[in-house]
Formats: C-alpha cells, sequence, structure tokens
C-alpha cells in the first residue's frame, strides 16, 4: 500500500494517495465498489471492471488520486480521480494532467461520495498543488457541465479564486424517464414518427423480426462473436478501426462484455442480427458504449428502432430512469431523443500560480488544432 499523506492545512479530515487502478483493484476492491454505489453523478467508464480492463488494454497502468475519509488503512474511499498527462489530438503532451479516458470512453466525471463532494474536490486540488513538478492545469474532456459533480468542482473553484474554462461545448442527447412511453414518443417531429412507422411496417411486410435484452450468462461467446462480426462488417472493419481488427480490442471487448453490469440489445430480422448495442448500465441508467448495425438493412432504420425500444424500455421498467446516447450532437439518435445534456472540455487551474490568461491560452491552442485537424480530414476525405 502506498504512503498517504494528510494536509494539516486542510480544513477536512479527509486523506489523498496517489496510487495506480491494479493497486486499487489488488487492496480496496470492496471500497472502490462501495464508493461507485455512493458516488454523486454515475460513471460506469471509472467503476473498477471497466477501467481495469482498459488498463489491460493500454498495456499499462493508470495513475489515480484517491481520497479517503481518515487516515486508516481500512477507512472508506470517498473519492476517485483517474490521471494521464493530456495530450494534443493523443500527440504531443501538454503541461497538464486530463481526467483518464480512451475511445471506449463516453464519461470522465470522477467518484465523488455524494455526502462530501466540495470537501472531496478540495482534497484533490491540494494533492495536485503541493505535488512536485505537477502541471497547475486539469482538463476533463467529457464531462456534463450540469451534473452536481461538475457545480461542486465549481463552487470550490470560485471559493478559491481559481480558473475554469469550458470549451467545445454541446448538447448531448438523453433519455430520462417520461411518465409514459407515449408522452416521449410523442416529443418527436411528426414527420420522423411517419417514416419510422412506415419502416416498421416495411419490415413487418419483409419478414419476422425480434429485440432480445442479453444480459451476464446470455451474453455468450456466440452472441459476442455477432456483435463483433456485425460491427467490423461496415466502415469500422475496412478502416481496421473495428473492435475486431486487433488481437488487444477483441480481448478488450470479450472483457467488458463480461462484466455485471453490461448488456447486448439484439434487433433480429428473419433469425439473423442486423443491428446490436453493447451497454452499460449502472444506477438504473444505461449507457450506450457502442452500437453496430448491418449496411445492407440501412432502409429499416434499425439503429433508430433500437432508440426506440430503449424509449420504450424506460418508460415500462421501474428500474431504469435514464439512457445516456454517449454521442455527439448531432447524430441521428438526436431526432427521437429530445432530452439533452450539456456536455465539454474544461480546463481548471490547481494553483493560484496559474492566472487564467495560461488558461486561456491552452484553450485556444486545443481549439485550433481540432480545427486544423477538421480542415485537414475535409481536404483529404474527398
Amino acid at each position: 500500500m502506498m504512503l498517504r499523506h494528510r494536509y494539516t492545512e486542510t480544513a477536512t479530515p479527509l486523506v489523498a494517495e496517489w496510487t495506480t487502478v491494479s493497486e486499487l483493484a489488488r487492496n480496496r476492491r470492496i471500497a472502490w465498489t462501495r464508493l461507485a454505489e455512493r458516488s454523486l453523478d454515475v460513471n460506469p467508464f471509472y467503476e473498477l471492471p471497466y477501467l481495469l480492463a482498459s488498463a489491460k488494454l493500454e498495456e499499462t497502468d493508470i495513475r489515480c488520486v484517491a481520497i479517503y475519509r481518515d487516515g486508516a488503512f481500512d477507512s472508506d474511499l470517498v473519492g476517485l480521480f483517474p490521471l494521464s498527462r493530456a495530450r494534443i489530438l493523443d500527440g504531443a503532451l501538454l503541461p497538464a494532467l486530463e481526467f483518464y479516458q480512451n475511445k471506449y470512453f463516453c464519461l470522465t466525471t470522477p467518484l465523488v461520495d455524494r455526502d462530501m463532494a466540495q470537501a472531496v474536490w478540495a482534497d484533490f486540488i491540494d494533492c495536485l498543488a503541493r505535488a512536485p513538478a505537477t502541471p497547475g492545469i486539469v482538463l476533463s474532456r467529457l464531462s456534463p457541465l450540469d451534473n452536481a459533480t461538475f457545480r461542486a468542482l465549481e463552487t470550490e473553484l470560485a471559493a478559491r479564486n481559481l480558473a475554469c474554462r469550458p470549451f467545445d461545448v454541446f448538447q448531448r442527447p438523453m433519455l430520462y424517464k417520461p411518465d409514459r412511453f407515449q408522452t416521449a414518443f410523442g416529443a418527436i417531429t411528426a414527420k420522423r414518427r411517419k417514416d419510422l412507422q412506415r419502416r416498421r411496417r416495411r419490415m413487418r411486410a419483409d419478414g419476422e423480426s425480434s429485440i432480445a435484452v442479453l444480459r451476464g450468462p446470455d451474453i455468450t461467446a456466440s452472441a459476442i462473436e455477432a456483435f463483433l462480426d456485425l460491427e467490423a462488417s461496415g466502415w469500422k472493419g475496412k478502416s481496421g478501426t473495428a473492435l475486431k481488427s486487433r488481437p488487444e480490442t477483441r480481448a478488450f471487448a470479450n472483457e467488458f462484455l463480461s462484466m455485471p453490469n453490461a448488456e447486448l440489445v439484439v434487433l433480429s430480422f428473419k433469425g439473423k442480427p442486423i443491428a446490436i448495442e453493447a451497454n452499460l448500465v449502472s444506477r438504473g441508467v444505461i449507457h450506450t458504449v457502442k452500437t453496430s448495425y448491418d449496411e445492407e438493412f440501412a432502409n429499416y432504420a434499425p439503429g433508430l428502432l433500437l432508440g426506440i425500444h430503449t424509449m420504450r424500455r424506460i418508460s415500462d421498467d421501474p428500474r431504469l430512469i435514464a439512457a445516456d446516447s454517449c454521442t455527439a450532437a448531432n447524430h441521428v439518435i438526436s431526432s427521437i431523443w429530445k432530452d439533452r445534456c450539456w456536455f465539454g472540455q474544461t480546463a481548471f487551474a490547481v494553483s493560484p500560480r496559474v492566472a487564467p490568461e495560461r488558461i486561456a491560452q491552452m484553450v485556444t491552442l486545443m481549439t485550433s488544432f481540432r480545427r486544423l485537424r477538421g480542415f485537414v480530414r475535409d481536404i483529404v476525405r474527398p
């Protein structure tokens, strides 16, 4: 177990520790699981099984700051902040840390105990400010800007007069529990509803279809293989970015789909899967990690049919409260899921030595590189 440091100047009794994901998994597995259940906001990507699988995928341990209730080695874990060195477009290093993510992450909300959120943020900031040779800026690339965890951070930064700047802000399609299915379905435009009903009638006329939700032992090796084959059959397979394309990503898929909170939602037509969603469900929230469909059946809009199915599930199942599309703002799912959550990147200082102008310069640098990448992509694509 790594040495913990108590900061006597801090107004709370909390204790911070620099550690790693593998160290926590070996020694604090139960405490980590308990924190995920008690965190102010849900984030299945920072729960133990998924983060550990991600460390195996990267073939490197993930550093993190763990916050404990007190100095005892059996004390409660009340904060978890996985970290990595920030980069520009996965390339050049930036003088900043960022909450850990890879391309299979949809959230970077740290796990913060719901009863002491601001105190946990305070201890995290103190820990980074005192660490030698640690950058004084932290980036959060996939932040829900209107959740309780982020609001607690904003309150603590304002109390310390530390700079904070959200950027690249967008609205992500969400689905919150309606009073009944027809309420959510009725929010879709009349044109889109008629189009979906027309496609569904055509599908029924052409053959038999069904939707199945697979969990636990129902997610067999053959079901996982069907999902991987379906994803690899489209443009991701051709470009070499499908999960099946590399042994390490294939192993990662097998591992995360074997987790207790994983599910596969399978749309079959004439006995053949034509669309499959890979989800993580945590505390009543469905997070859509991956969606794949057979492009041959695109005229049935299979992805949207799965979206309507999720709408009905959330309406009917008392255990479900919301669904996160985990997509960009302009994704087609936004035409049927009408709820929204503000997302974006956030840069914030953890030391008063970091001036607001420095935060602004870093934000300008990152947005300029992003625009340059988009410009080059538009030129090369034709």
